[in-house]
C-alpha cells in the first residue's frame, strides 16, 4: 500500500493463502494495491502478465486432472468394448499411397454427390429426427480383379480423415477367417464409430450394462444386437462413413444388403463399397431402392493405368538398375505388361527390388510372381466350392485358355452348348459370376478373356507333368481299355466303363512314351520313346513284349498292317516295316485270357545296326545275279537282295575297320573292296543258293602307300588296276605281283576315270583310260604298254554354253561300257561357276585301227538333255537307266534309231536326291554327327560346347530341349566356364503364342504367310507355287547369323549370354512388309522370264522350280555366271573337285576375308577334325 512518496506490504505471503486442504496452491506478490490489482495499463503490464501465467497454470493442471481422469474411464470403456465386441484394434492399412494417385474420383460426380451431400445441411436440420436426408446412400465402385481397388479405397478413407470426417472402414482379405467374414466387419465397424464418437461409445456400453449378448459370428444377431438396438437409437448430429474394401471376397457379402433393407436412421450414413464385377448387383441393391440412395461406379481403365504408372515410376527408384534409360525402359515394360493389374505390379516390384542381373528381371517380368501363385490358388480353390455348377466354371476356364484366339460371349455360349449341353439364360452374368476373378468381359466387345496373362500361365501348369500328351482308345470292341501318355513320361491304361486304373507304368530315365498305335486286333501297343526306342506292349496288360533301338527321331508315326502282323514306321523322310517275332501269337479263341498270356511272355530285345556303322559308302552291282554289294562306314562288305532291299549276308570286313571307299564286282564271281587306309582285298565267291553268293578263298590282300582312288578289273578277271592320286598299278590276282606303274603329275591329269575294254578288236586284255576328253587303251599283262599309239578325243559339250567342257573344271563321275557298241561317260563340272552335271553316250565301235587321231562325238542328245544322273545298264532289256530331270526313273535303247523313245518307271523324290546346295551356303564348315541319345555323343557334344562361342539350333521346336540342352543349359555352361554363350534358334511359325511348337520348313511358311499363293499369281495361276528359291529359307538363315553376329558384339561389350530367335513366316511377313512389285514391274518381269518357268505349277518341287529360274537368269544375266571377281574356286578333297562360290560379301580394309574350305560332303569327320 502506498503511504505518501513510500509504501507498505498490505498481506503478508504467509497470509494470502486459502489454507489446508489445497494442494498445489501457489503465492505470489502483485505491485498494486486494492483498488488498482485488477487493473492493467496494458498487455505488457507486469502483474497482467503475472496473473495470466497463474491463471494458465491453474487451469493446465485442472484440465490434466480431468483428462487423465477421464482417459483412464475411457480405457475402461475401450477395454469393455473390446471384450463385448470381441474386437482387438482398428483393421490394418499398409497399403502404399502414392501421391497424385486416384485423386480422378474427386472429379466424379457420383463420388461427389455420396461425400458431401448430408455434410452440406446444417445442424438443426437434424432436430427433426428422421428424415429423407438420413436415409444409407451406398456408392459402389467396381472393377476387375488386380484393377487398384484397394488403393481407391485408401485413398478415400485418407481423404475423409484428412476432412476430420467420423470414417470407418474394412478390408476384406480372400483366404484370412480373421478378415473374410461379415460378422467381423460388423463388429470392426461399430467398435470403429465407438472410438470416434462418445456418444455411441456411451449407447454400446448401455447394451453391455444391460446384459445384452449376442453371436460374434452371426452376422444378423450383431445387427440386431448392437446397431438396431444401440448405434440406431443415438442420436449424432454428424454424418458417418463407412468404407468397405473388397465386399466380394466375403463369403456371405450378399447377406449385407439384406440387413441394410428398410433401415431408418438418426443420422447419415454414407456407404463405399468396392468388389469386382459380379452380377447380382441389381439384384441386390433392388430392395433397397425405396430407403437408401445407390450409385454404381466404374474404375475406367486409362485412370487405373495412370495410377499404376505413377505407382511404378513411386518404386522404380528403389531398384538396383543404375542406368536411368534402362529404368525407363523398365517401367515402360512393367505397364505395358500389367494390363491394367495393380496386383501384378505391386508382386513384380516386390519381387524386382530382390533381384540384381538382367536374367532374373526378365525371369521376374516373364514368369508368374510368386505372390501370385497364392492368390490364384486361392480364387480356384472358392470357384471349387460352388458343387452345382464347378463342371460350368472349368468349362468356361477351358474355352477360355484353351482356345487359339479370343472368343466372344456368344461364341462361349455356343461352345458351352456343345461341350456341356448347358444353355446359359444370361452368359455374361454367368461368367463374371462363377469365374468372374479371373476371367473379364470386355465392354461393347464382349471378348471374353483372362483378366492377366499370368491367369492363362497359372492355369496351364503342370508341375508334375501330369498332363495327357496321348490317348489312344483300344478298337476291340470287347476292350474297354483306354491308353493315356503322359507329359512326365508315365504310360497308363484305365477302364472306360468305370474309370479305374488298371495298370501303370513308369519309364526309369524318363524316356517315356511319345508316339503309339494299337494293333487292329486291340491286341498289341507299339510305341516310340524320346531316346528313340520302339516298344511293343500288351495292350490289356502293359507287358513289355519286345524293344529295339533304332536311331530314328524320338517322334514317329506308327501304324500296324490289316492283319496286325507289321508296324509301319514313319518319319520326315524314311520309313521301316518291323515285323518282329513278338506279333505273332496266339489268337484269343487259342487261348483263355490275354492277361494270362501276357503274364507269360518274356520280352524279346531287337538289334538294330548303329546308324554311322551300317551307312553304305559305295555299291556295286552284280553282273548277273540279283545282288548288290555294298561297303559299309564300319569296313564291312554286305549282299542285299536286289528283288528285296533285304540284307543277304555280311561277306567279309576290313581288319582294319576303315570305311569302304571302292568297290568292283567282276566276272566269275569276283569281288574287290578298298578302304580309305589303302587296303585292298579280293575275294572269290561261291554260290550259297540259288541267288546267293558267299566267299569261297582270298585272292589278294595288299596295303597300297596311298589311298585308292579307283580300283578296275580287265575283262578276264586276271588283272586288278589300282589308281591313287599320282600312280596307276596293275597287280595280278593269282599271285599278287604288281605288272608295272605308270606314275604321273598333279599338271598331267585333273579328271579320269578307268575302265575294262571289252574290245572285240582286242587280242589281249585291256585296261581304258579316260583322262581329260583323251581315251587311251593299255595292255593289262604289260603295263604301261599301249595297246594303240594315238589317243581319241572325246567331245562332251556344256549344254548351257554349247562349248567344249574345260578339263580344269570337270570331273568324270562315272565312265561305263556295257557293251562294245556303248560308252556312258557321266561329268560333273562348273558351267559359268554353277555346278552342273552332263552325262554323254559314244559308240566305241566307230574306233578304227588306224594309227591317226581320232574323235568321237555322242551319239544320243536327247539322253544328254534328260539325264539328271546315270544309273545304269540292264543287258537283258539293251537299254541304259537314268534319272530323268523330271525327277522319274527312265530307261531308253541308245541303239534305238530316232526318235529315241524314253519309258519312265517311277518317281523319286526331291529328298532322295542329293543335291548341291551344301556348297553354296556352307562354306568354311565342318560337318560331324553325334548322336546326343547316347552317352557318347553327349560327351562329345558338351566337350564342344566348352569353348564354343555360338550354338546354332535348327531342330523341330522343343526338340533339343527334350534332350536335355537349351538356353538354360547352355548358360549354365556359360556360368561354368566364365564365358558367354550366343545361342540363335530358328522355327517356322513363331516363338510366342500360336504355332510356337509346330514344326515345318519353308514351303509350309511360304504357303501359310501367302508368299505362294503370291507367286502363283504373279505366273497367272489361282494356286499356289514354291518361290523359285528357297528364299524365306536362305533369308531367315541369314537373320540368324545376323543375330549370332550381335549376339557376339553384346557379349564382347555388355558380357552374358545371348539368345538370338528367327522364325521362317516372320520372315516372309517382312517380306510383305517391305511391299509388292508394281503391275507394271510384273508384267515386264513376265516378258523376260522362259516360258518353261511359266508353265511350273504346284506340283513341281523347288529343285526344278529354282533350276528353271537359274536356266533363265543365266540367259538374261550372263554376267552374273562369269565375272571372276564374284566367284572364289578352290579344290575341296572331299568332293574330290574343284568347288566354286560366291565370294564373301563383306570387305574389311586391310584383310582378305574368303572361304578356306568347302563344307564336308559326308559325315564322316569328328569333334578332333572340328577343334583343329
Amino acid at each position: 500500500m502506498s503511504l505518501g512518496l513510500s509504501s507498505a506490504l498490505i498481506v503478508g505471503k504467509t497470509s494470502a493463502v486459502l489454507g489446508p486442504g489445497y494442494i498445489n496452491e501457489r503465492v505470489q506478490y502483485l505491485n498494486a494495491n486494492h483498488r488498482d490489482i485488477c487493473k492493467f495499463d496494458s498487455p505488457e503490464d507486469p502483474n497482467y502478465i503475472t496473473l495470466k501465467n497463474a491463471l494458465t497454470s491453474a487451469a493446465d493442471d485442472l484440465v490434466e486432472d480431468v483428462v487423465l481422469a477421464r482417459s483412464g474411464y475411457v480405457k475402461e470403456q475401450m477395454d469393455l468394448l473390446i471384450a463385448y465386441l470381441g474386437i482387438s484394434d482398428r483393421p490394418e492399412e499398409d497399403y502404399p499411397k502414392v501421391e497424385g494417385s486416384c485423386q480422378w474420383i474427386d472429379g466424379r460426380e457420383e463420388f461427389e454427390e455420396w461425400r458431401d451431400s448430408a455434410n452440406s445441411l446444417p445442424y438443426d436440420h437434424f432436430d427433426d429426427g428422421v428424415t429423407a436426408d438420413n436415409n444409407i446412400s451406398i456408392l459402389w465402385v467396381r472393377a476387375d480383379p488386380g484393377t487398384g481397388k484397394t488403393h481407391l479405397a485408401s485413398y478415400v478413407i485418407s481423404e475423409l480423415q484428412d476432412f476430420q470426417l467420423e470414417c470407418a472402414y474394412y478390408y476384406f482379405h480372400d483366404g484370412n477367417k480373421t478378415s473374410g467374414t461379415l460378422g467381423g466387419l460388423l463388429r470392426s465397424l461399430a467398435y470403429q464409430m465407438s472410438v470416434s464418437n462418445a456418444a455411441i461409445r456411451e449407447r454400446i456400453l448401455e447394451l453391455c450394462r444391460e446384459g445384452s449378448t449376442f453371436d460374434k459370428d452371426d452376422p444378423r444377431s450383431i445387427w440386431n444386437k448392437v446397431f438396431k438396438k444401440g448405434i440406431f437409437h443415438t442420436r449424432i448430429l454428424t454424418t458417418q462413413y463407412w468404407v468397405i474394401d473388397a465386399l466380394d471376397e466375403c463369403t456371405k457379402y450378399q447377406e449385407l444388403f439384406s440387413i441394410l433393407r428398410r433401415e431408418k436412421l438418426n443420422f447419415p450414413l454414407r456407404i463405399l463399397l468396392t468388389s469386382r464385377k459380379i452380377p447380382d448387383i441389381q439384384r441386390l441393391t433392388r430392395p433397397l431402392e425405396a430407403t437408401c440412395t445407390i450409385s454404381v461406379m466404374d474404375i475406367p481403365i486409362k485412370d487405373s493405368v495412370s495410377d499404376i504408372e505413377r505407382y511404378i515410376n513411386s518404386r522404380i527408384e528403389n531398384l538396383p538398375v543404375d542406368n536411368a534409360a534402362e529404368k525407363e525402359d523398365l517401367a515402360a515394360t512393367i505397364l505395358r505388361k500389367s494390363n491394367a493389374c495393380f496386383l501384378w505390379v505391386r508382386i513384380v516390384m516386390d519381387e524386382l527390388e530382390h533381384v540384381y542381373s538382367k536374367e532374373s528381371i526378365l525371369q521376374v517380368l516373364e514368369g508368374i510372381p510368386e505372390g501370385m501363385v497364392p492368390y490364384y490358388e486361392r480364387t480356384v480353390g472358392t470357384m471349387g466350392e460352388n458343387k452345382l455348377e464347378k463342371h460350368i466354371t472349368k468349362a468356361v476356364l477351358l474355352w477360355v485358355v484353351g482356345s487359339s484366339r479370343k472368343m466372344t460371349l456368344l461364341e462361349i455360349s455356343q461352345a458351352l452348348k456343345l461341350d456341356i449341353n448347358t444353355i446359359l439364360p444370361s452368359a455374361k452374368s454367368a461368367i463374371e459370376g462363377l469365374c468372374g476373378q479371373l476371367v473379364t468381359v470386355h465392354g461393347s466387345t464382349e471378348v471374353v478373356d483372362v483378366v492377366h496373362p499370368t491367369v492363362r500361365e497359372f492355369l496351364l501348369l503342370d508341375p508334375e507333368n501330369r498332363l495327357a500328351s496321348r490317348l489312344l482308345f483300344n478298337p476291340n470292341p470287347e476292350l474297354n481299355l483306354l491308353a493315356v501318355i503322359y507329359s512326365d513320361h508315365g504310360m497308363s491304361l484305365y477302364d472306360t466303363w468305370s474309370g479305374a486304373l488298371v495298370h501303370t507304368h513308369k519309364s526309369p530315365d524318363d524316356a517315356g512314351p511319345t508316339s503309339l498305335s494299337c494293333s487292329p486286333d486291340g491286341r498289341t501297343l507299339a510305341t516310340t520313346n524320346m531316346k528313340g526306342t520302339l516298344q511293343l506292349w500288351d495292350f490289356e496288360s502293359l507287358t513289355l513284349l519286345y524293344h529295339v533301338v533304332s536311331p530314328a527321331q524320338s517322334f514317329r508315326l506308327l501304324n500296324f498292317t490289316s492283319d496286325s502282323s507289321n508296324l509301319i514306321d514313319a518319319t520326315d523322310s524314311t520309313m521301316n516295316i518291323w515285323s518282329p517275332a513278338a506279333l505273332v501269337r496266339k489268337t484269343m479263341e487259342e487261348d483263355s485270357s490275354i492277361s494270362d498270356d501276357a503274364a507269360q511272355l518274356i520280352a524279346s530285345e531287337g538289334q538294330f545296326m548303329p546308324l554311322r556303322a551300317s551307312r553304305i559308302t559305295v555299291l556295286c552291282a552284280h553282273p548277273t545275279l540279283p545282288l548288290v554289294f555294298a561297303g559299309r562306314y564300319n569296313g564291312q562288305v554286305v549282299a542285299f537282295s536286289s528283288k528285296t532291299g533285304e540284307e543277304d549276308s555280311v561277306l567279309y570286313t576290313h581288319s582294319s575297320g576303315e570305311f569302304i571307299t571302292e568297290i568292283i564286282a567282276g566276272r566269275n564271281d569276283i569281288l574287290a573292296s578298298s578302304d580309305v587306309s589303302g587296303t585292298v582285298q579280293v575275294w572269290r565267291l561261291k554260290p550259297s543258293a540259288a541267288t546267293s553268293l558267299t566267299t569261297d578263298v582270298l585272292l589278294l590282300n595288299l596295303r597300297h602307300v596311298a589311298q585308292i582312288k579307283q580300283i578296275c578289273f580287265d575283262p578276264t578277271g586276271n588283272y586288278l588296276l589300282g589308281s591313287s592320286a599320282h600312280s596307276d598299278t596293275v597287280f595280278l590276282i593269282e599271285d599278287g605281283t604288281s605288272v608295272g606303274t605308270l606314275r604321273f603329275g598333279t599338271d598331267e591329269r585333273k579328271a579320269w576315270r578307268w575302265l575294262e575294254s571289252p574290245h572285240k578288236q582286242a587280242a589281249t586284255a585291256e585296261f581304258t583310260l579316260l583322262s581329260d576328253h583323251i581315251m587311251k587303251r593299255y595292255i593289262a599283262s604289260s603295263f604301261p604298254e599301249l595297246a594303240i599309239a594315238e589317243p581319241v578325243h572325246l567331245q562332251y559339250n556344256s549344254q548351257e554354253s554349247f562349248s567344249d567342257i574345260s578339263p580344269a573344271s570337270a570331273v568324270i563321275q562315272r565312265v561305263v561300257q556295257p557293251t562294245c557298241r556303248t560308252l556312258i561317260v557321266e561329268v560333273s563340272f562348273d558351267s559359268s561357276y554353277a555346278a552342273s552335271t552332263a552325262a554323254f553316250i559314244f559308240d566305241p565301235g566307230q574306233i578304227s585301227s588306224t594309227a591317226t587321231a581320232q574323235t568321237l562325238v555322242p551319239m544320243n542328245h536327247i539322253f544328254t538333255k534328260q539325264c539328271r544322273h546315270f544309273i545304269g545298264a540292264s543287258q537283258g532289256l539293251n537299254s541304259i537307266i537314268f534319272l530323268h530331270r523330271n525327277g522319274w526313273i527312265t530307261s531308253l535303247n541308245p541303239q534305238s534309231p530316232p526318235p529315241t523313245q524314253c519309258m519312265q518307271h517311277f518317281f523319286i523324290g526331291a529328298e532322295h536326291v542329293g543335291t548341291s546346295q551344301e556348297v553354296d551356303v556352307n562354306m568354311g564348315k565342318h560337318t560331324i554327327e553325334l548322336d546326343l541319345k547316347t552317352p557318347e555323343g553327349r560327351d562329345e557334344f558338351e566337350r564342344l560346347l566348352a569353348d564354343a562361342d555360338v550354338v546354332l539350333d535348327g531342330f523341330r521346336p522343343g526338340a533339343i530341349q527334350k534332350l536335355g540342352y537349351g538356353p538354360a543349359k547352355f548358360r549354365e555352361i556359360a556360368r561354368a566356364r566364365g564365358k558367354g554363350i550366343v545361342y540363335v534358334n530358328e522355327n517356322c511359325f513363331a516363338h510366342e503364342g500360336e504355332g510356337t511348337g509346330r514344326p515345318g520348313w519353308q514351303q509350309i511358311a511360304d504357303c501359310a504367310s501367302g508368299l505362294a499363293w503370291e507367286q502363283g499369281k504373279f505366273m497367272g495361276l489361282e494356286e499356289p507355287v514354291v518361290s523359285p528359291f528357297p528364299i524365306s529359307d536362305y533369308g531367315t538363315g541369314c537373320m540368324g547369323a545376323i543375330a549370332a553376329m550381335v549376339g557376339i558384339y553384346h557379349r564382347a561389350t555388355r558380357g552374358g549370354s545371348w539368345h538370338g530367335k528367327t522364325c521362317l513366316l516372320q520372315y516372309d511377313m517382312l517380306l510383305f512388309e517391305s511391299g509388292l512389285y508394281l503391275e507394271n514391274v510384273k508384267e515386264m518381269l513376265k516378258d523376260t522370264v522362259e516360258p518353261e518357268f511359266l508353265e511350273l505349277r504346284h506340283a513341281h518341287s523347288v529343285d526344278q522350280i529354282s533350276g528353271a529360274a537359274l536356266q533363265g537368269m543365266k540367259k538374261q544375266f550372263p554376267r552374273l555366271f562369269s565375272d571372276r571377281r564374284i566367284f572364289q574356286k578352290w579344290y575341296a578333297a572331299k568332293y574330290k573337285a574343284e568347288v566354286v562360290s560366291v565370294r564373301p560379301v563383306v570387305e574389311i580394309q586391310g584383310a582378305l576375308v574368303e572361304f578356306q574350305r568347302a563344307a564336308s560332303r559326308d559325315f564322316s569327320g569328328d569333334a578332333d577334325m572340328v577343334r583343329e
